[in-house]
């Protein structure tokens, strides 16, 4: 909605790394071979496949070729989630890359992406969107 009404926005594709299913046994048969992270009894995450990646590229790229407003969109190229990470149950160093070059291939205004070389939990990763964000609003904040 906000896109559609010209608000300012600032996307960042979080969680991007894995789908959220059921209990583990019905996970693991319906995405056999996939990783996955056990969350609790009820919920397993199963990693995205790189097709799911490049899809949810084409899915994201089609809402903000449509935004009406100022729009800067986020992607953390070192990781999309705590389980998206070295030594994490879901890493894929090569995920954040692909869903990267299916969104630029897709978007209109390639100038509004904005890959940002660390992880999406890590302090320079905020510092990058702060920076935008005050950049975006004409409020630049000095070092």
């Amino acid at each position: 909605a906000a896109l559609q009404k010209g608000v300012p926005t600032i996307l960042v594709p979080g969680n991007m790394d894995f789908l959220v299913t059921g209990p583990l046994d019905t996970a693991i048969k319906r995405f056999p071979d996939r990783p996955y992270h056990s969350h609790n009894a009820a919920i397993t995450t199963i990693r995205t496949s790189r097709e799911e990646l490049s899809a949810l590229a084409g899915t994201l790229a089609a809402l903000c070729n449509g935004a009406r407003g100022p729009l800067d969109i986020l992607v953390p190229m070192g990781g999309f989630s705590a389980f998206d990470c070295v030594g994490g149950p879901l890493h894929d160093p090569e995920g954040p890359w692909i869903f990267c070059e299916a969104l630029e291939k897709r978007l209109r205004d390639r100038s509004i992406l904005h890959p940002i070389q660390s992880h999406i939990n890590d302090p320079e990763f905020s510092d990058a969107v702060i920076r935008v964000l005050t950049e975006r609003i004409g409020c630049p904040i000095s070092s």
